[in-house]
C-alpha cells in the first residue's frame, strides 16, 4: 500500500482539531494572554452638568442604541402606573396586562384570508415583549416610531414562548 496514510495518522499529518502539541525543537507555544482587571469603580465619573437623560440621548442619536440603562428608562417615571414588566409576563398567562416598551423590531404578514396583521418586539428594561396585533382585534399600526408604547391584551403561552395578544395598541405621549 503506497496511498497516502489518513489524516492525523501515521505519515505526520496533524491531528483531529487541527494543531500539533508543542514538540522539543519546534516554535514555542505563544505566551499566555495578559490578564486585565476590567472591574469598574463603584462610583463612575460623570460630568455634573451631563444629565443621564441626556445621555441616552446622545447615545441614541450618535450610536443608534444606548450603552448604559436601558432606553426605556428615560420615560418610566411618566409612563401610567400599574404595567407589567417583561421580566413577570410568565406569572400572568390568561390574564389580560398593560406592558409598555419602545419598538425593538416588527413584521407584517398576511393572514390565510388575505388580512394583514403585525408582530411588534416591545423592549422594557427587563427584555423584550413579543406583541401580537390581529385583523378585527388589534389592526396593524402602519407608521410605527421608536415610541413607547402600551399594549394592553391578553398573556398567552405556547410552546414555552409567551406572547401578548393584543386588544389595544398605542402610541403613548406624556401628558
Amino acid at each position: 500500500g503506497g496511498g497516502r496514510p489518513p489524516p492525523g495518522g501515521a505519515g505526520g499529518g496533524p491531528p483531529p482539531g487541527g494543531c500539533r502539541p508543542h514538540t522539543p525543537g519546534g516554535p514555542p507555544p505563544p505566551p499566555p494572554a495578559p490578564e486585565f482587571d476590567f472591574s469598574w469603580p463603584e462610583e463612575t465619573w460623570q460630568p455634573a452638568d451631563y444629565p443621564p437623560e441626556r445621555r441616552l440621548r446622545d447615545e441614541w442619536a450618535i450610536l443608534g442604541f444606548t450603552v448604559g440603562a436601558p432606553m426605556l428608562a428615560m420615560f418610566r417615571h411618566q409612563l401610567p402606573p400599574g404595567l407589567v414588566l417583561s421580566r413577570d409576563l410568565a406569572r400572568q398567562a390568561g390574564r389580560r396586562v398593560r406592558v409598555a416598551g419602545l419598538v425593538a423590531t416588527s413584521r407584517r404578514t398576511d393572514t390565510a384570508d388575505g388580512r394583514s396583521m403585525q408582530f411588534v418586539t416591545l423592549e422594557d428594561e427587563t427584555g423584550l415583549i413579543e406583541v401580537t396585533l390581529f385583523p378585527g382585534s388589534c389592526p396593524p399600526v402602519s407608521q410605527l416610531t421608536l415610541g413607547p408604547y402600551l399594549a394592553t391584551g391578553i398573556v398567552e403561552e405556547q410552546y414555552g414562548v409567551l406572547t401578548l395578544t393584543a386588544e389595544r395598541f398605542e402610541r403613548w405621549l406624556p401628558g
